[in-house]
């Protein structure tokens, strides 16, 4: 068994003014600190050999918002050399911070912190003695005041959702193809009960990684489908983004302190935007080198 004891104290704030604005006289953005203190205590259990439990309970006080407990627990069954179960729940939440709660628009000073609870269960398998490796999770969040931007610039303001419900599930593998050669991919669903910015319906991600000597060369797509970018509102409708990204690069590692790479990216020149009102790159070739220091 192992415990794990801890606390953090994090104190975030500053001075923020125009110096030049008013004919000189200034203005003053904001002026003011937030604090939040925490402490925490995490267990993990063997049992059986073939089953490992652990469980974990945190408690928050904010400057603010006061207190907040955040447990959690969760437990892995290893059937087999090849095989293991895992299951969790866990409490999550995220205090708004300076910025939106008091800086420049879309700040908001009434913003309430997010709150979310998270069930999930998967199973992990390997095959043809762990030259294939799936791993499917399913999970279900649901909780409430998810911080949001609303509307359109300049009137734009962080906002609280509401109660929100997700679930989908999430399907990952990896296998080796030849002595040098991997390939990954994965994917994911995602339902939401009310559509919410930044959270695709369908991710896809392929990656296919080729290590011949000092040369590593990779290609990799993603696909992205149902992203709302915009959500409907009584003055705007809503926009939804479907893409498929091509990339390509390779990388020499020249000496063991230096490497050079070649990248090519969107090799579709697709036209896409993540953030409404913010149009992505097209095709983007750049090519740059790293060097580390360190020891012979």
């Amino acid at each position: 068994a192992s415990v794990t004891i801890g606390a953090d104290y994090k104190n975030i704030g500053g001075f923020a003014e125009n110096i030049y604005a008013m004919n000189g006289a200034g203005v003053t953005f904001v002026d003011t600190a937030l604090s939040e203190i925490g402490g925490y205590i995490y267990y993990q259990q063997r049992l059986f050999e073939k089953l490992v439990i652990n469980a974990g309970f945190r408690l928050d006080n904010h400057s603010v918002y006061g207190s907040e407990s955040v447990p959690q627990a969760g437990l892995v069954y290893n059937h087999d050399n090849n095989t293991s179960l895992k299951a969790s729940v866990s409490k999550g939440f995220r205090n708004p911070t300076i910025r939106e709660l008091y800086m420049w628009n879309p700040a908001n000073p009434d913003l309430d912190p997010q709150r979310m609870w998270n069930y999930e269960a998967g199973i992990s398998r390997s095959f043809f003695h762990k030259i294939f490796f799936v791993d499917l999770t399913g999970f279900i969040a649901e909780g409430d005041n998810m911080i949001i931007i609303m509307g359109q610039y300049p009137a734009v303001k962080y906002s609280n959702s509401g109660d929100f419900l997700h679930k989908g599930f999430e399907l990952e593998t990896k296998t080796k193809i030849a002595e040098k050669m991997f390939f990954h991919a994965n994917y994911s669903y995602l339902w939401m009960e009310n559509a919410k910015l930044a959270s695709p319906e369908h991710q896809v991600f392929t990656e296919l990684v080729w290590l011949p000597g000092m040369f590593r060369f990779s290609g990799s797509a993603q696909y992205i489908g149902n992203l709302y970018t915009q959500l409907e509102t009584p003055s705007q409708s809503p926009v939804q983004e479907n893409y498929l990204l091509l990339n390509l690069s390779v990388n020499a590692k020249v000496h063991k302190l230096f490497s050079v790479f070649l990248k090519a990216e969107n090799l579709l020149d697709k036209s896409y935007s993540i953030n409404y009102g913010y149009p992505m790159p097209g095709t983007t070739i750049f090519a740059g080198f790293s060097f580390r220091m360190g020891r012979d």
